[in-house]
């Protein structure tokens, strides 16, 4: 068995710039048209690795080696703004944009051991003690 043959970084990053720009085409509205509300070709993780031919494994695999990570980073960014922006603009589903950034970027409400400190502590001066009692 041997080894997988490395990606050239340079490559990988033509591959990614491929992709955007179709999704950018895609997206541009029809010359003398209307500009059209919703996104035809929206940005996304699983359209990026069908067009760099990879599996999500792979990817994450990728992103974790210094070599990738920065170029890997600045496109996830890149992904994650896109469906940021363009649900708030409303031109993208806004229930699977806030899927997508909760399965794909980590967003979404903490649980609750998250949000509260484990030690908490009440002081109550003397007159809401009194009461108190």
């Amino acid at each position: 068995m041997g080894r997988k043959k490395l990606v050239d970084v340079d490559e990988l990053e033509k591959k990614i710039e491929a992709y955007f720009e179709v999704c950018d085409a895609l997206n541009a509205p029809a010359e003398g048209k209307k500009e059209e509300k919703k996104v035809k070709k929206p940005y996304s993780l699983s359209g990026l690795l069908l067009a760099l031919g990879l599996t999500r494994n792979e990817f994450e695999k990728l992103h974790a080696s210094p070599r990738y990570k920065p170029l890997l980073s600045r496109t996830l960014s890149r992904i994650e703004a896109f469906t940021e922006e363009n649900a708030l603009a409303g031109t993208l589903s806004a229930s699977a944009a806030v899927n997508s950034l909760k399965y794909n970027f980590g967003w979404g409400a903490k649980t609750s051991s998250e949000e509260m400190p484990h030690n908490i502590r009440i002081v109550l001066d003397e007159d809401m003690m009194r009461l108190a009692e």
